[in-house]
């Protein structure tokens, strides 16, 4: 005899209240939590639920098949935003679906992976003892970084940012190194 399982799928529906830049403020989802997908209007439209304010859930859109306007209709379910991973993204430039951008073609994943993880305690982390070279002398010089070590890089506009980054991951060649860089609000 088969054991048949049926899951309970919980879904809510809300609205867009306002649009601002990439940010949907929605009214109506009184259960969902940071991470949680959602789907706007009758397109392939999806965001994922960045944060809460007094009245609305904060809703970054990450993929849009047309333009949202406040009244959208919006529907959540339980799942978390997932992204594919694998070997198969080294040395390929992907959007923040990791849809590939580079025009060589699909890329094969190796499995599917949470955005959102809890991070290893402390005591969990493998300690920093070695430095990771930059190839910018100035940067090894004043401020070292660890290799294993994830660095952020802000600043204002025009200042090097990206030729720094980019000079770090040309230094890192046949030196069996593996560099994500993750650039965010750039324009193209």
């Amino acid at each position: 005899m088969a054991l048949k399982l049926n899951l309970l799928r919980m879904k809510e529906y809300g609205e867009v209240a306002e649009i601002k830049q990439d940010i949907a403020h929605i009214s109506g989802l009184p259960n969902c939590m940071n991470g949680q997908v959602v789907n706007i209007g009758e397109g392939h439209t999806r965001g994922v639920v960045v944060g809460f304010d007094a009245a609305f859930v904060l809703a970054l859109i990450i993929n849009t098949d047309e333009k949202i306007r406040p009244g959208d209709k919006v529907t959540s379910a339980i799942d978390s935003f997932m992204v594919p991973v694998g070997t198969g993204f080294l040395g390929r430039t992907v959007n923040g679906l990791a849809l590939p951008v580079d025009g060589q073609g699909p890329i094969r994943a190796d499995k599917m992976a949470s955005i959102f993880n809890e991070a290893p305690s402390v005591l969990q982390r493998v300690p920093l003892g070695e430095t990771f070279e930059t190839g910018v002398k100035i940067l090894d010089m004043m401020n070292p970084i660890g290799k294993g070590q994830r660095q952020l890089i802000l600043g204002d506009r025009a200042t090097g940012k990206t030729t720094i980054a980019t000079d770090t991951i040309l230094n890192q060649r046949d030196k069996g190194v593996i560099c994500i860089y993750c650039c965010i609000g750039k324009t193209e």
